[in-house]
């Protein structure tokens, strides 16, 4: 790796919040403009939130013509995406030798031809919300096992050399637009998660299977956008304690029910090793986790690289909450040591040094300011 910032090897350099994302700033006019006050912000992202939710159901097949056909963009041969696709980035970072964003949505920009593009590939295909990614019937016997076999491999060690223990859950569900959902379990202490992926009876036994044989200790839930079916993975982790902060917590999405609800502004010790800063902005109760021995800052929709603007971003369109709240948040970051961010939705990013971090992110507040 090179220069200031150094992006990591994986792909994850962040696109803009997808086309289903915009919609949100669509969805309710002027009310989505409300940037302070707890309720008049939350009831715009809760407004939002349900326009978009009606524009993905429309995506998956409600009746804006053909939502099933190939697009016109993808490279010929078997592997293609269908209209249905919302641009949330989820195929294009975990397989960029294959797919390519062209008018406002993924495509096939090369056809996977070695066993490691496909299996990329495949996995970008199980991952994916809406199901786009599809092959032309009929499916040959080595491309169905293939396929299997991509599913079958989350929790996936998506950065082995320097994230060992940090796992993707794929599974990107609809209702949280995509967002990155992770497990991080190490053999000597409990493992945790941090938001939730869709859910999948298949996708848990394999979650209890790499914490070592039990369920998570702890299920996360970093802000009030990307919590999805928290209670049905809760109901099938047996267990397990969902975290979150209690001002984002809401009966509607049924967070008040969350075994513990933090309170004031932290920090607050977890687990040895595992930290939970408030980083109120985007969301009045926004939460990063921060995992000491893996440097790894979990940021929810806090921060991420983006890779339109080759650099860090808070991404100040989607800001629910109060844009000022969200730069002291970043500055509140400037003396935390971590050199890898992890986030919902963007890209992550490593740096080569705590020195890099802190120039990364004066950048960014120069920036934005």
């Amino acid at each position: 790796m090179r220069g200031a910032g150094a992006r990591m090897e994986l792909a994850w350099q962040s696109a803009l919040v997808p086309r289903a994302m915009r919609a949100k700033r669509r969805g309710c006019g002027a009310d989505c403009g409300r940037s302070v006050g707890g309720g008049g912000a939350r009831h715009g992202a809760r407004r939002c939130a349900a326009r978009v939710q009606a524009e993905v159901r429309c995506a998956a097949g409600g009746g804006r013509g053909d939502s099933r056909r190939r697009l016109k963009h993808n490279a010929e041969g078997a592997l293609f995406v269908d209209a249905r696709c919302i641009d949330c980035d989820t195929c294009r970072w975990m397989a960029p030798q294959t797919f390519v964003r062209r008018e406002g949505q993924s495509s096939v920009g090369h056809q996977p031809t070695k066993e490691h593009e496909r299996m990329a590939a495949y996995r970008a295909a199980s991952a994916c919300p809406t199901g786009s990614i599809r092959l032309e019937p009929p499916r040959t016997e080595i491309q169905a096992a293939e396929l299997r076999k991509a599913a079958d491999s989350f929790p996936f060690a998506f950065a082995p050399d320097v994230l060992p223990n940090v796992f993707h859950l794929g599974a990107a569900d609809r209702q949280s637009f995509a967002a990155c959902a992770y497990l991080v379990a190490r053999l000597e202490s409990p493992a945790y998660m941090v938001d939730v992926p869709r859910f999948s009876r298949a996708l848990a036994s394999r979650v209890v299977k790499a914490s070592a044989g039990s369920a998570p200790k702890w299920m996360i839930l970093t802000h009030q956008d990307d919590v999805g079916s928290h209670a049905r993975w809760a109901a099938e982790l047996e267990g397990v304690t969902r975290v979150m902060h209690a001002d984002d917590a809401s009966r509607r999405a049924g967070t008040t029910e969350c075994e513990l609800l933090l309170r004031g502004g932290g920090p607050w010790e977890l687990a040895d090793g595992v930290e939970i800063i408030a980083v109120p902005g985007h969301t009045r109760g926004s939460i990063a986790v921060l995992d000491h021995r893996a440097q790894a800052l979990f940021t929810g929709d806090h921060i991420a690289y983006s890779a339109r603007a080759q650099g860090l971003s808070c991404f100040k369109a989607y800001n629910w909450y109060s844009w000022e709240e969200q730069l002291r948040s970043v500055e509140k970051l400037l003396d935390v040591p971590f050199l890898h961010i992890l986030p919902g939705h963007g890209r992550a990013h490593h740096f080569q040094s705590n020195e890099d971090r802190r120039t990364a992110l004066t950048a960014l507040l120069a920036q934005v300011r």
